[in-house]
């Protein structure tokens, strides 16, 4: 086997959590010289599933450190930091890999993400736009343009946003209560308390106080 053969197999053993039989093919393909950058950004994967984060920015470093415009080590880390609070250090990853491929759909997307994050909803609202002009099938980002919406107070498009995501999803729970807490903002308590009721009925143990 070459190199790249022990790395793609590698991944799909890393796809079915095979993660011992993962690090052995990774090993392999270092050996026969396969691309660093990729390896080091597969071991940072493994290291996700493991759930240790720490590492797995510490592998997406080195990833970086053999190709600095690796983009899926620079979105993969960006991730990473954003789930870390650390919102303005992930733009600086998504903004990476906009200036190498400035429609990059992804990047696009975690950076409106990383400005949510950061409080900046205004913002976070025109890429979330721009997501949609990329890909206008991806109907998940409405849910958080209506987030974004939500936070500005601006109620009535934010409704209008979780009822294009409740097309797609009817029993998405999260967006039905935050469509009541919406409406509760509104003065429209009467439906409010409906979608609550519905919320409580697809989910009986769904905590509202967690959204």
């Amino acid at each position: 086997m070459t190199g790249e053969e022990y790395y793609e197999k590698a991944r799909e053993f890393t796809d079915e959590l095979e993660i011992e039989k993962a690090v052995e093919y990774l090993d392999k393909a270092d050996e026969l010289g396969y691309n660093s950058a990729d390896i080091w950004c597969e071991r940072a994967a493994i290291q996700e599933i493991k759930e240790d984060f720490d590492t797995a920015l510490e592998y997406y470093n080195k990833a970086l450190e053999f190709d600095n415009s690796h983009i899926e080590a620079l979105l993969c880390k960006g991730l990473i930091l954003d789930e870390a609070d650390k919102p303005d250090q992930a733009l600086v990853c998504f903004d990476k890999v906009l200036e190498i491929d400035a429609n990059n759909v992804d990047a696009v997307f975690y950076k409106a993400n990383a400005l949510f994050t950061a409080e900046k909803y205004e913002l976070a609202l025109e890429l979330y736009d721009k997501v949609n002009k990329l890909d206008p099938e991806d109907k998940a980002v409405f849910f958080f343009k209506g987030c974004a919406y939500s936070e500005l107070d601006k109620f009535e498009p934010a409704i209008e946003c979780f009822d294009i995501v409740l097309e797609e999803d009817p029993e998405f729970v999260e967006a039905i209560i935050l469509k009541a807490d919406a409406f509760f903002a509104l003065g429209r308590d009467m439906e409010a308390d409906e979608l609550m009721k519905k919320a409580k009925d697809i989910d009986p143990d769904y905590d509202p106080y967690e959204v």
